[in-house]
C-alpha cells in the first residue's frame, strides 16, 4: 500500500506540472481594451488617433461642399425634436448637467427636411431679387445666411438651435456660458462661430447653433481651435500623412 501511494503521488505531481507548462505557453491574460480605443484604432504612441475621414459625424456641409449622397439618416426624438441617433444620450447627459447647476437649456430645433430647407433658400433668393438684385446675385447672397438642400447639414439631424427664451444676445446668457465651458465634454461645438466666418461661408455668427461630433472630436477641435471645416480637412490630412 506504502508503494501504491507513493506511485499516486507522483502521478498527481506530474500531472500537475504538464497543466503547469501549459498554461505558460498560454501567456497573461489579456488586458481589457476601452470601447473608444477599440472603435478609433487609438494608439497611445501616437499624437492625434487615427479618425476615419468618412465618419458620418464629420461630414461637412457649406455653399462650396455637397454633403455626401451616401449620409444615411438615424433619427430619434427628444422632446419632440428630431436628431441624429448618435447625439441622444450626449444631448440628455448635458442637458441634466447643466440643470444640475441651474443653467436651462431648451432646444428648440433639431432636423429640418431637405423640402423646407430648400424652400426656405429660394424664398430668401425670392426676395432678394424682388429688392433688386440679379438672380445670379441674390443666390451669392443668400449663402451666406442660409444653404439649400443637399449642402444644408441641418438636414443631418447633428444640428441643433438652443432656445434663447430671456431675448437679447444669447451670447451673453447664462446657458451659452455653460456651453462654452462644457459642451465639448458631451461632444457638442459651436457650428458657426463668430471668429470663423470667412471659412463657414456664413458670414452672421449662430451662437445658438451647435453642431455634435463626437466627444473626442469635440476636444481636438478645442485644443486646435478650428471650426468643423478646418478639423475634417485636418483629419483627412493626417489620413493621407501629411
Amino acid at each position: 500500500m506504502a508503494v501504491l501511494a507513493v506511485v499516486m503521488v507522483g502521478v498527481i505531481s506530474a500531472g500537475g506540472y504538464l497543466i503547469y507548462q501549459e498554461f505558460l505557453k498560454l501567456g497573461p491574460p489579456s488586458q481589457p481594451v476601452s470601447a473608444s480605443a477599440a472603435s478609433s484604432g487609438e494608439d497611445s504612441g501616437s499624437s492625434v488617433p487615427p479618425v476615419d475621414p468618412n465618419d458620418r459625424l464629420l461630414v461637412v456641409g457649406n455653399s462650396k461642399t455637397s454633403l455626401p449622397d451616401t449620409f444615411a439618416l438615424d433619427l430619434q426624438e427628444y422632446e419632440g425634436i428630431p436628431v441624429d441617433s448618435q447625439l441622444l444620450i450626449q444631448l440628455k447627459s448635458m442637458v441634466w448637467a447643466a440643470a444640475a447647476e441651474n443653467v436651462t437649456l431648451q432646444v428648440e430645433q433639431g432636423y429640418v427636411a431637405e423640402e423646407a430647407l430648400q424652400k426656405n433658400f429660394d424664398d430668401t433668393v425670392s426676395r432678394l431679387v424682388s429688392e433688386g438684385r440679379s438672380k445670379a446675385k441674390a443666390e451669392a447672397e443668400a449663402l451666406k445666411t442660409t444653404l439649400p438642400a443637399g449642402k444644408n447639414e441641418w438636414s443631418t439631424g447633428l444640428l441643433i438651435r438652443f432656445a434663447n427664451p430671456g431675448g437679447g444676445d444669447f451670447s451673453n446668457s447664462d446657458a451659452y456660458k455653460w456651453l462654452s465651458d462644457h459642451s465639448v465634454d458631451y461632444g457638442f461645438v459651436i457650428r458657426y462661430p463668430e471668429n470663423k466666418t470667412e471659412v463657414t461661408g456664413i458670414e452672421t455668427a449662430q451662437p445658438q447653433v451647435f453642431r455634435f461630433v463626437g466627444v473626442e472630436n469635440a476636444k481636438k477641435m478645442r485644443a486646435l481651435a478650428f471650426c468643423v471645416e478646418e478639423y475634417a480637412d485636418y483629419i483627412q490630412e493626417q489620413k493621407a500623412g501629411y
